[in-house]
């Protein structure tokens, strides 16, 4: 990880601690919302005593339908599959069923505690998968580069792609 990937994880961390904190003082309601204008991914969470209702806000399109996208390192996963819900150690966005895009979905547990230690673990993944996202924006990987100069001179060549082959095995 960068030191810039670093220090979003360690912001979106510190949010996620103040969440919890304010869970000890039995706070009967809260409101969170993860996630800005230009990131992949934005949810809003409440909390109201031990039951949570999450909402999708908004999810890149080119996440729709990719099934697991996204493991946080504490394990909470993120998915794209059907419509949105949160359960257990898993977020999932909007799926392949568009008409329930901005349903809401409701989940009770036995204490606030627990509630809000779900809602920090999913704010924490989505925050995290939102930088890592910005970071590889700003800073592409080889293989990114590649496939972009691959489809580029795929179309070139209408589709055939041998220009692209020919260059590589000239690299190589």
């Amino acid at each position: 990880m960068t030191p810039e990937q670093l220090g979003n994880l360690a912001a979106s961390l510190r949010a996620a601690l103040v969440i919890v904190e304010g869970a000890k003082d039995r706070t009967p309601s809260s409101v969170s919302e993860v996630g800005g204008e230009d990131d992949p991914i934005r949810v809003r969470f409440e909390r109201i005593g031990s039951k949570i209702t999450y909402t999708c806000l908004h999810m890149d399109e080119s996440l729709r339908g990719k099934g697991r996208f996204f493991t946080n390192t504490d394990g909470f996963i993120l998915y794209s599959s059907n419509s949105p819900t949160i359960f257990g150690d898993s977020l999932f966005v909007r799926g392949a069923n568009r008409k329930s895009d901005l349903r809401m979905d409701e989940v009770k547990h036995d204490t606030p505690l627990q509630a809000t230690v779900l809602i920090a673990r999913a704010s924490a993944a989505v925050a995290a998968f939102n930088a890592q996202w910005r970071a590889e924006k700003a800073n592409p990987t080889l293989e990114q580069d590649i496939d972009k100069v691959r489809r580029s001179l795929a179309y070139l060549s209408n589709g055939s792609g041998d220009a692209f082959e020919r260059i590589v095995a000239r690299v190589k």
